[in-house]
């Protein structure tokens, strides 16, 4: 349960970071079989324009302690 809350939170702060830029089709953070973070993720969004936008203003930042 501890990691399901952690996991929801890390998620749902990780959303609010791109969806600032679009509306998402998909995100998503990648886990093991033992539902440790991989340290990846995934974001797809509905439209391409927003895609490339959010490339260009995160593509460089580093996310440690911003999302936890």
């Amino acid at each position: 349960m501890i990691i399901w809350i952690k996991y929801f939170f890390f998620l749902c702060y990780f959303k609010e970071l791109f969806e600032d830029v679009g509306a998402l089709r998909v995100a998503r953070v990648h886990y093991d079989e033992s539902g440790r973070s991989l340290g990846t993720a995934e974001v797809v969004y509905e439209r391409r324009a927003d895609a490339v936008t959010a490339q260009q203003k995160y593509n460089t930042l580093n996310l440690d302690g911003i999302l936890k």
